[in-house]
């Protein structure tokens, strides 16, 4: 079994509507067993009601309900010359909504299984549809809106999969985290694009006052807006007991602690 946290990825407030929508990972492929369909679903609520977060595209089997059949849509659009039917295995790492009509699914990686993954950075659309109850729903055909190769400068031997991904509603500027991992060595860089015309621009790297690309020593998962300048950036450095500069001098993260940072962007 891949270790992974079940929900892999929150969207924004659709805020005419008062939507939010979460998603797991996807990652299982679609002859585990039924206890697995658990890690496929895409949750929406209203409000601050996430008690009553309806599983949307909800699918049964043998007694567990989940939104499995959303595996197709996301094997639909991953298709490519390497797998013509669509990736057996990908992993959704972010989720945002834009300009409250498409929500759009990151991907972190593809491969024949979870034991042989290959690090991308693919952005998935998916539109909104009215449903029975006036509020939204999702179609089920996906489309790929950005593929893009997260190359790192200085860290050409490494492979940059996408991590976190968010966005300021204002001025439609895009974040997206990019992590490695090769045992317990982790690297992260950022990249910042936007959305002009239905479209996503190339993804720029972040860089730092020098110049530099700007890569930290931990595995983020998880990036959001605190302002429209400021960036809350959290790590999961899975099981290793990561060490950390902080303002009290270093300190090695317990297991049950997440390490985490504000970027200041200057435009």
């Amino acid at each position: 079994m891949p270790e992974s946290n079940q929900t892999t990825a929150v969207g924004r407030t659709l805020a005419d509507l008062g939507e939010f929508f979460a998603s797991t990972d996807f990652e299982w492929i679609t002859d585990n067993p039924a206890e697995a369909d658990t890690y496929n679903n895409l949750l929406r609520w209203k409000n601050t009601d996430v008690a009553h977060a309806v599983l949307l595209h909800e699918t049964e089997r043998a007694g567990i309900k989940s939104s499995r059949i959303l595996r197709e849509s996301f094997a639909a659009a991953l298709q490519s010359p390497k797998y013509p039917s669509g990736p057996p295995y990908y992993k959704v790492e972010g989720l945002e909504q834009i300009e409250g009509t498409s929500l759009i699914f990151g991907i972190r990686e593809v491969g024949i299984d979870y034991e042989h993954p290959e690090p991308c950075f693919v952005l998935l659309e998916a539109a909104f549809e009215k449903a029975s109850d006036g509020l939204p729903t999702i179609v089920k055909t996906f489309k790929k809106a950005l593929e893009f190769v997260p190359t790192v400068e200085g860290f050409e031997d490494l492979h940059f999969g996408l991590s976190s991904l968010e966005s300021n509603a204002k001025d439609a500027t895009f974040v997206a985290a990019t992590s490695s991992e090769k045992g317990e060595d982790f690297k992260t860089a950022f990249w910042i694009f936007s959305r002009v015309d239905g479209r996503f621009t190339q993804p720029k790297l972040l860089r730092d006052s020098t110049g530099k690309a700007l890569v930290v020593t931990h595995k983020v998962e998880g990036i959001v807006f605190e302002s429209e300048d400021t960036l809350l950036a959290i790590c999961d450095d899975d099981r290793a007991l990561t060490t950390l500069d902080t303002p009290k001098g270093p300190a090695t993260r317990k297991p049950n602690e997440a390490a985490y940072f504000r970027i200041k962007l200057s435009y």
